[in-house]
C-alpha cells in the first residue's frame, strides 16, 4: 500500500519535475538529480525512523526510476540532429537500463551475504556518486554539443543549433488539444499496463494455464533476453523507417504474446508468451522517437514527463483493474478482451495522421 501510493505520487509529481529539463542547463539538472540519489542512499543507511524510510523510498522511487531514465533519453532524443542514428542512441540507453534491472538484484543479494542492508545501501550511495560524476570528467565527459541543451522553454525566437526549424515544436497546450495525440497515447501506455497486470497476477495465469511458478520464473530468462536482443533492432527500423511506422506495429507481439495463452497451455508455450511480450515492451522505444519526430525537440523534456507521469499512474493502477476484472470474469475473456483493445488502437494508429507543419 505504502509503495502504491508513492509510485502514484511519484507520477503525478512527474509532470513538474520533468518538464524542468526544457528550462534548467542538463549538466546541472543531472548533477543535482545524482547528489540527491546518492545522498539519500548514505541517510537511509543510517535511518532510524520509519518516516525517513519512507521519504527516502520516495526519493529513490522518484528520482531514480523515473527521472534518471527519463533524462537519458531525452538527452539522447535532442542530441540526434535530424533523427539520425537517434533510434540506435535510444536502443543502447534503454538495453542499459534493462541491464541494470537483471544485474541490480543478485548485486544486492551478494553484496547482503558480506554486509548489512544499512551498509549496503552505504557501499551504493557512494559507488553511485562517484561513477555518474565521474562522467563529468575528461575522458568520459560527453560533448559540449551533449551539454548545450539549457533551458529554453521561454525562447520562442530562438533555435539553438540542436534544434530543427522545420519541427513542429509545439508546447503541451498544443498537443494536448490535438486529436492525435489521444489516438496514439493508448500505444504508448498500454505496453507498460499489460507487462505490470499480468506479471503481478502471474499466479492466475499460471493456475489458469496450469503451469507452475517456477516455470514462468524460468520463462523470465526468455523475456529479458528477448527484450534486449528486440531492443537493438528496433533501433536499426527506427533509424530506418521512424518511429512513427515502427510504432504502429508495436502492440502486435503483444497480441501474439496473449493470443498464445488461448491456443494450447503447453510448457513450452511460457517462452514464447513471455519472449513475445520481451518483444513488444522493446518496442516501446519507438515511442520516444515518434513524440520527438511529430512535435519536435524543443519542448520533448514536457511532452515525455507527461507520457512518463501518465504510464507510471496507469501501471501503478494495472493491477488493480485486473484483479477487479477476475471477481466479474474468466481469464479467457479477459485476454480476448485485452486482444480486441490493442487491435482497435493498432487500427487506430494507421488512420490518424500526425500534423503537419503548415506551409
Amino acid at each position: 500500500n505504502y509503495y502504491g501510493l508513492i509510485t502514484l505520487t511519484s507520477g503525478l509529481l512527474l509532470f513538474y519535475t520533468g518538464k524542468l529539463i526544457d528550462r534548467v542547463n542538463l549538466k546541472i539538472y543531472s548533477a543535482v538529480i545524482i547528489t540527491l540519489i546518492a545522498g539519500t542512499s548514505i541517510v537511509i543507511s543510517q535511518a532510524q525512523s520509519f518516516i525517513v524510510v519512507l521519504i527516502s523510498i520516495f526519493i529513490f522511487r522518484h528520482l531514480g526510476q523515473s527521472l534518471m531514465p527519463y533524462i537519458g533519453l531525452v538527452s539522447i532524443t535532442r542530441f540526434f540532429e535530424n533523427g539520425k542514428g537517434r533510434g540506435r542512441g535510444l536502443s543502447i540507453a534503454t538495453t542499459g537500463i534493462s541491464l541494470s534491472a537483471m544485474v541490480a538484484p543478485a548485486l544486492c543479494v551478494w553484496l547482503l551475504q558480506s554486509y548489512n542492508w544499512q551498509q549496503v545501501f552505504l557501499i551504493l550511495g557512494l559507488f553511485t556518486f562517484i561513477a555518474c560524476m565521474a562522467l563529468y570528467t575528461p575522458p568520459l565527459r560527453p560533448t559540449k554539443q551533449f551539454f548545450s541543451h539549457k533551458g529554453h522553454e521561454h525562447d520562442h525566437d530562438h533555435f539553438p543549433e540542436f534544434l530543427e526549424k522545420n519541427e513542429l515544436n509545439w508546447s503541451y497546450k498544443q498537443f494536448f488539444k490535438h486529436r492525435h495525440f489521444w489516438c496514439v497515447l493508448p500505444l504508448t501506455v498500454m505496453p507498460g499496463y499489460l507487462i505490470t497486470a499480468f506479471i503481478f497476477h502471474q499466479g492466475s495465469i499460471a493456475q489458469y494455464q496450469g503451469w507452475s511458478t517456477t516455470q514462468i520464473a524460468n520463462g523470465f530468462v526468455v523475456y529479458g533476453s528477448a527484450a534486449i536482443i528486440m531492443t537493438f533492432i528496433t533501433g536499426s527500423l527506427i533509424d530506418s523507417f521512424s518511429g512513427k511506422k515502427v510504432q504502429k506495429f508495436s502492440m502486435i507481439p503483444l497480441i501474439l504474446s496473449l493470443s498464445v495463452l488461448l491456443i494450447t497451455s503447453h510448457t513450452l508455450n511460457i517462452y514464447l508468451y513471455l519472449g513475445l511480450m520481451g518483444v513488444g515492451v522493446a518496442m516501446t522505444g519507438s515511442s520516444t522517437a515518434m513524440w520527438a519526430e511529430v512535435y519536435g525537440t524543443k519542448h520533448i523534456g514536457t511532452i515525455k514527463s507527461i507520457i512518463g507521469a501518465i504510464t507510471i499512474i496507469v501501471t501503478a493502477i494495472a493491477p488493480i483493474i485486473f484483479g477487479y476484472l477476475l471477481e466479474f470474469t474468466s481469464i479467457n475473456n479477459i485476454i480476448i478482451g485485452h486482444i480486441i483493445y490493442m487491435a482497435c488502437i493498432t487500427a487506430l494508429s494507421f488512420f490518424e495522421k500526425p500534423p503537419q507543419i503548415e506551409k
